[in-house]
């Protein structure tokens, strides 16, 4: 899952402002909803020889990103809202969120411990920045998305993995360290990549 709230929502501010926030609203939506279920059954079917789709359905369910991105969509449809000072709070404390998680995250990585996990890392780069970002240019192209809507699709696909991939993997049993270094590597190269993707999609646009 891509990073992008703290990545793609700054970046498409300052590019288009307020006008793209609906069609980012409903793919952040959209993409929570599926991502997260099938980042789930794809760590549970590597986790274990034997499928249990009893136990797969339970992880599914009982997600803390699955079910907060579950609450959240029903009390946004029911037009339910919090004090002012709560919903201040947590913007506040949700805020510091992610930041806090990279600051973490590069503080417990370590150089050496990448060298084993490097062609790894490497193919899940070139996949995720720059294969699937080169796929959504091409079906934006073919579809006719108009640059907003191609702009999105490409930054939601090049944006670096999300940070919760790491504690989901490591809750999960998975291989947390190489999470980790998906996580640091995408983020670092983020800043030259998405710039790259930029161009590209302001060319073939305009």
């Amino acid at each position: 899952r891509a990073n992008f709230i703290i990545i793609a929502f700054p970046i498409m501010d300052n590019l288009f402002g307020p006008q793209w926030l609906p069609l980012g609203s409903i793919v952040l939506s959209m993409s929570m909803i599926l991502l997260n279920p099938l980042a789930v059954i794809a760590l549970s079917i590597f986790q274990n020889k034997s499928i249990n789709y009893r136990t797969l359905f339970k992880n599914i369910i009982t997600n803390p990103l699955i079910l907060g991105t579950i609450l959240g969509l029903i009390l946004m449809n029911l037009s339910f809202k919090l004090p002012l000072w709560i919903s201040d709070s947590i913007d506040m404390i949700s805020g510091l969120g992610t930041p806090l998680a990279l600051v973490c995250l590069g503080g417990l990585f370590n150089i050496e411990s990448i060298k084993h996990n490097l062609k790894s890392v490497s193919l899940v780069v070139i996949i995720k920045m720059c294969i699937l970002p080169l796929v959504a240019l091409g079906l934006a192209m073919f579809f006719k998305f108009t640059f907003i809507e191609t702009m999105v699709a490409i930054i939601l696909f090049a944006a670096p993995t999300a940070v919760t991939t790491y504690p989901m993997a490591d809750a999960m049993g998975a291989d947390g360290e190489f999470a980790q270094h998906i996580v640091i590597v995408t983020t670092l190269l983020s800043s030259v990549i998405l710039v790259f993707w930029i161009a590209i999609t302001h060319y073939f646009f305009t």
